[in-house]
């Protein structure tokens, strides 16, 4: 089972940034951002006793993902907390809840990093078919040896419709920087993918985002 969580930015700390983007930007300058991940047997209010505390902190919570797996769950949020909190103080304000292990890491602001270098390629990949040893692996080595950088990748396994088998599925997105590499064919990745799809008893697909509904 596979669960994702998203949540947007505090209103508390843009609440106009068309209107107030000067004093916006004062504001972020005077707060540093935090990596907070944490794992722990799975239970109802895992993400409410989180943001509680993240809240009583004064953080304010950007990007986040959660996902469960196995008996487990398992989240990571991006926060911006004000200039006087630390990795240990986070951390040992979060250290209330119980039955999780957490880790926090400094990180730069978000707003202040140039995206570079800029993308030349992007892509969605799609695996559906039998379940086989190594098969993460192999397709992203193809992917890897083809010059392209995995940007998310989600996989998941479940009883197969008939037969005693299990269904593999996964799915990600790829893309390769500019400039593009000489060699770098879409074609024949393409290809290759599904020569290795057919070897791995599955279906392989590599689509540019252009073709993305």
């Amino acid at each position: 089972m596979f669960f994702t969580f998203a949540a947007s930015a505090s209103r508390r700390v843009v609440s106009n940034w068309t209107k107030q983007k000067v004093s916006s930007v004062r504001q972020f300058s005077s707060q540093q951002f935090f990596i907070v991940n944490s794992v722990g047997l799975d239970r109802p209010g895992i993400v409410s006793d989180m943001t509680g505390v993240m809240d009583k902190a004064g953080c304010n919570i950007g990007e986040s993902r959660a996902v469960k797996l196995g008996n487990h769950f398992s989240v990571m949020m991006l926060v911006s907390a004000p200039k006087e909190e630390t990795t240990s103080s986070l951390t040992e304000q979060l250290k209330v809840i119980d039955g999780l292990t957490i880790t926090t890491f400094e990180t730069s602001d978000p707003r202040a990093i140039e995206v570079n270098p800029q993308t030349g390629w992007s892509g969605q990949f799609k695996l559906s078919g039998a379940d086989n040893p190594g098969i993460v692996y192999k397709v992203t080595s193809v992917l890897s040896k083809n010059r392209l950088s995995i940007e998310s990748l989600e996989t998941t396994s479940e009883d197969a419709p008939f037969g005693g088998t299990k269904l593999f599925k996964m799915e990600g997105v790829a893309t390769v920087s500019k400039p593009l590499p000489k060699s770098f064919n879409i074609v024949s990745v393409q290809e290759e993918l599904s020569a290795l799809g057919d070897n791995l008893n599955c279906d392989i697909e590599l689509s540019p985002s252009d073709d993305i509904s």
